[in-house]
């Protein structure tokens, strides 16, 4: 490692007194000058995530898969409110999305955990809230919470749920 540093330095390498010239392909195909070649630094993108836990006196929830392309495509999640930023609980009530999600319910709606979860992945980090979305009615398009195993989804709402029915 240091003898390539100290050798072949970038845009100028020291070929004529290298003594491990006569076997470098670089050097046999001409292509010194343009070795080693940089690679892009990695641009990490942070996203907040607002996930809307529903949960009813019929042991109901709600959760859609994920279907364009972006991470966990094909897998199912709760309801889901992205964000340029981390929000409060009047943003999220004032958003669209989740505005459509719950669809004029009488709900009540509680914060589960204060600080968000960091989620790390390759390229992107994911800040993550669940919310509590209690209600009385019933939750059209819902699975039962026993059922909820059935579905494949992201270790991040795995971990969620069995720590949320552990303090259930």
């Amino acid at each position: 490692m240091e003898f390539g540093a100290v050798q072949c330095k970038i845009q100028n390498p020291v070929c004529n007194i290298c003594p491990l010239n006569s076997g470098c392909a670089a050097l046999q195909k001409q292509i010194v000058s343009i070795l080693p070649i940089k690679t892009k630094k990695l641009i990490i993108k942070k996203r907040h995530l607002n996930y809307l836990v529903f949960n009813n006196k019929y042991f109901e929830t709600l959760i859609r898969q994920r279907k364009n392309k972006d991470i966990w495509q094909g897998l199912f999640e709760f309801p889901l409110v992205e964000s340029e930023q981390d929000i409060d609980i009047n943003e999220l009530i004032n958003n669209t999305d989740f505005q459509q999600v719950v669809n004029n319910k009488n709900v009540t709606i509680s914060l589960y955990n204060n600080d968000p979860i960091i989620h790390k992945l390759t390229h992107q980090h994911l800040m993550v809230k669940f919310w509590i979305i209690k209600t009385e009615e019933k939750i059209d398009h819902s699975i039962l919470w026993s059922d909820f195993e059935k579905y494949p989804v992201p270790i991040l709402i795995h971990n969620f749920v069995e720590n949320f029915k552990s303090r259930a």
